[in-house]
């Protein structure tokens, strides 16, 4: 199994696949939050990273930014969109690379409706980013300390689409590589030894 990075001029993004990764994934939202806007350890890290997947981005293998992504009946969510903020270049280059990596994912999993939790202030770049998503009229909140708003919008169905009548070894194979041959596949090479349960040899 190999993932040939996605490059966009000096940023390179990936799917957080092991430990070094969301270490990685932590520090940028430790740098970029809890330093640099003073928010706490245990709201910043709030018990969702373990059940979320997270893109990870990087500027000449530095950690330069991260996006988590969690998965809900009928949307996806969007969230924890976080720069190191010297990598905080023109025209939002980081986080338009991961957004340009993490949209397909998004609809190869059968999404079609995305949902983010904004800041306020940040509205304006998230439209830039992501101009199919809109704030929901009167949904402001209070989170973290900041006024936030829900922006939601829809993209257009992936035809190939991860779905229950996909091929079973396509089921099994590493998220967001399901083009690829994985574990699953290699383990079907072989004939069935365990009819039983009990491996032989």
């Amino acid at each position: 199994m190999s993932e040939t990075p996605f490059i966009r001029g000096p940023v390179a993004v990936r799917l957080v696949r092991d430990e070094s990764g969301l270490a990685q994934v932590k520090l940028v939202r430790a740098v970029a939050y809890m330093a640099g806007q003073s928010t706490p350890a245990g709201e910043e890290f709030d018990g969702n990273d373990f059940c979320a997947s997270h893109i990870l981005a990087t500027v000449e293998g530095e950690p330069a930014g991260t996006i988590r992504l969690r998965w809900f009946a009928g949307f996806a969510k969007v969230e924890r969109i976080t720069v190191v903020p010297r990598f905080e270049g023109p025209q939002y280059a980081v986080v338009r690379a991961m957004a340009e990596y993490g949209l397909p994912i998004i609809r190869a999993k059968g999404y079609t409706r995305i949902v983010t939790h904004a800041q306020a202030r940040l509205v304006a770049m998230w439209r830039r980013v992501f101009p199919f998503l809109k704030p929901v009229p009167g949904s402001e909140f209070v989170m973290y300390d900041h006024v936030c708003v829900v922006m939601a919008g829809e993209v257009p169905p992936e035809p190939a689409a991860i779905g229950e009548a996909s091929p079973p070894l396509v089921q099994n194979r590493p998220e967001g590589l399901w083009h690829l041959p994985g574990p699953a596949d290699r383990s079907a090479e072989r004939p069935a030894t365990a009819p039983d349960g009990r491996r032989r040899g």
